[in-house]
């Protein structure tokens, strides 16, 4: 089970899972899935890095998310099944970080802030 604050929830296109993000101590942040239903527990979706901002792919497959991982503050997506690992999207240019903000129904392109 997760600790901590838990913030940024986005609701799976199906409507049976949320993903949010969670700050235990100012330094890491996961993103975690939990089944609405109750019947699957919660699962931690990532791993190393700071993982802000959930939000899903509209098939419900994937979850983007921004990450530190690399030293630099870009937009991942991993498989929300676990399976894989986390997916780079973005570059970032030296001063910007982006946040995913919403992906297209197609699954062909990705809304994002760069601030």
């Amino acid at each position: 089970m997760c600790c901590g604050e838990q913030r940024a929830p986005s609701i799976s296109p199906d409507g049976k899972r949320v993903a949010v993000d969670t700050d235990d101590d100012g330094k890491n942040a996961d993103v975690w899935i939990y089944d609405l239903d109750g019947r699957i527990s919660t699962r931690r979706l990532t791993f190393g890095g700071a993982n802000r901002f959930p939000t899903w792919s509209a098939d419900g497959m994937r979850v983007t998310f921004r990450s530190d991982r690399e030293h630099d503050f870009a937009v991942f997506w991993q498989l929300a099944d676990r399976t894989g690992t986390a997916e780079r999207l973005t570059k970032p240019a030296r001063s910007e970080a982006h946040v995913p903000e919403a992906g297209s129904p197609d699954g062909k392109s990705l809304l994002f802030d760069a601030i």
